[in-house]
């Protein structure tokens, strides 16, 4: 029914970002422990967000089939029918935005893991001091930047945080390779990010990690965070349930 069509839509983002997480996930034994430590952590995560995902939408389903066998039960008062619908609506709908909620959990867990894998800690400690040189680091990164066309920025943002190794910055390193900014700067040039994101594995591998595996973590996070991958489908699993759930409620009008 074309009711349905926007419940199939947000369904199909939620399976599609499970996918992507999934196959971005490193098959085969990591070389680096810390890698591979991490990629058993995801591996366990994904498969308990892929359990979640069913049990969330078991809930509608009962939510909705339920809600359908209240409707046509004639021995029931037309208040009856509203009472029982209502509260088998908020019983299964509990149930299945709990499991979203775990879902989202694990994501932002599995990111949190990766981030502390690959990235920079930010230095300590993280006082007034500190926010007062960051608004100061801001401000001149963004002044040496703002010069350069857009193509010319991941380059010279790369040529920083080699300088900032070489010269023991670890303010500089984290706030570049580590916080949002640098990628919200280069969407504010309109430059691509893909440049950005093909240098930064290379950048921030420790001596002696394997390039191909550090890159391979990294599409990891980016699948986690992006609103094509997991960040999209736990927003859409959000409006699914609800719309799924709405539909039910929608009986009692019928």
């Amino acid at each position: 029914m074309p009711s349905q069509e926007p419940t199939l839509m947000l369904r199909d983002v939620v399976v599609r970002g499970f996918l992507a997480w999934d196959s971005s996930i490193p098959d085969g034994r990591l070389q680096n422990s810390r890698y591979r430590s991490t990629q058993l952590v995801l591996q366990r995560n994904y498969r308990r967000a892929v359990g979640l995902w069913s049990t969330a939408e078991a809930a509608v389903d009962a939510a909705d089939e339920r809600a359908r066998q209240i409707h046509h039960n004639q021995r029931l008062t037309d208040e009856a029918r509203a009472d029982a619908t209502r509260e088998v609506v908020a019983s299964e709908g509990g149930n299945a935005r709990e499991a979203a909620e775990e879902i989202r959990q694990l994501v932002d867990a599995s990111a949190e893991r990766l981030r502390a894998t690959m990235l920079p800690p930010r230095p300590q400690p993280a006082d007034a001091a500190q926010e007062a040189a960051l608004a100061n680091l801001r401000s001149d990164v963004a002044m040496v930047l703002d010069r350069l066309s857009a193509n010319e920025v991941p380059e010279r943002m790369e040529a920083m945080v080699r300088e900032a190794n070489d010269e023991g910055d670890a303010l500089s390193r984290w706030f570049l390779v580590a916080t949002p900014w640098a990628k919200r700067y280069l969407e504010s040039r309109g430059a691509e990010l893909a440049g950005w994101s093909n240098r930064l594995p290379r950048i921030v591998a420790a001596v002696g990690d394997d390039l191909e595996e550090a890159r391979a973590m990294h599409r990891v996070l980016e699948t986690l965070e992006s609103p094509k991958g997991m960040l999209g489908a736990v927003s859409a699993l959000d409006h699914w349930i609800k719309a799924r759930l709405d539909g039910a409620s929608m009986r009692l009008a019928a």
